[in-house]
């Protein structure tokens, strides 16, 4: 996590990660943690679908 919001903090805009890769992060922290079933499963598909893209 602290490496996420690091990169979040960062000066340059340019050099901070995008939404979507924000959203990745924390998923694979929390699935990580968690498994997959901590979000609805809407949401879940919506992650699935921006992994699917990048």
């Amino acid at each position: 996590m602290r490496g996420l919001v690091t990169r979040c903090l960062v000066k340059e805009a340019a050099e901070r990660p995008s939404p979507d890769q924000v959203l990745i992060a924390l998923s694979t922290l929390l699935d990580a943690h968690y498994g997959e079933e901590w979000l609805p499963a809407d949401f879940a598909e919506l992650i699935k679908a921006s992994r699917r893209e990048h």
